[in-house]
């Protein structure tokens, strides 16, 4: 018996220990599940929050698509009155020069014809608002001179031919400042 009782011993030292091991088992089962559970709630959260962040980006991808097709829209509007305008206008460069019929050192002849006061429109000149053009040009035409602004054609001028204007300005100084100078212009086709 002597015998039998060690290995008894190692039977129940064995039965203990698997005994042990099933219990430890089970306890970790359920803290695992637990844990898995954490897990399963950290995950849901997670892709709670993708779905939010897609539906988030979804939705700042419609606004964006909504906002370019408005500019789009602006565009072809813009583009179609910028054609319309170009049909009507012409943008070109041109030559000014400067007149000064009004100043006290002016002379007929050279500087103006007939009453200085009067344009060829028979309208009264009016400084830094008459142009001179030539014959092809209508008076009462507005004309665009780049660093002068807008104009009106109430003049004409012996030597002023097509693509130039000749600024009626209040002294001879003033005009040989000017002197012959090329600009952008835009005026009526």
């Amino acid at each position: 018996m002597g015998e039998e009782e060690p290995m008894l011993i190692e039977w129940r030292i064995v039965v203990a220990v698997v005994v042990m091991y099933l219990i430890g088992v089970f306890i970790g089962f359920h803290a695992g599940q637990d844990k898995a559970e954490e897990n399963v709630v950290v995950l849901k959260q997670y892709f709670e929050e993708q779905d939010t962040l897609k539906r988030e980006l979804i939705d700042t991808l419609q606004s964006l698509e909504n906002t370019i097709e408005q500019h789009t829209n602006q565009d072809q509007k813009l583009k179609e009155a910028m054609e319309k305008w170009l049909e009507e206008w012409k943008v070109e460069y041109g030559e000014i020069t400067g007149y000064a019929p009004l100043d006290p050192a002016a002379v007929e002849g050279g500087d103006y014809s007939g009453d200085p006061t009067v344009t060829a429109s028979g309208k009264s000149l009016q400084v830094d608002w008459t142009v001179a053009a030539g014959p092809a040009v209508e008076f009462g035409e507005l004309v665009w001179l780049q660093g002068y602004g807008w104009r009106k054609v109430m003049d004409r001028g012996s030597l002023v031919g097509e693509g130039q204007w000749d600024l009626a300005v209040a002294t001879k100084d003033e005009a040989f400042q000017i002197g012959r100078t090329e600009i952008l212009t835009v005026s009526r086709r």
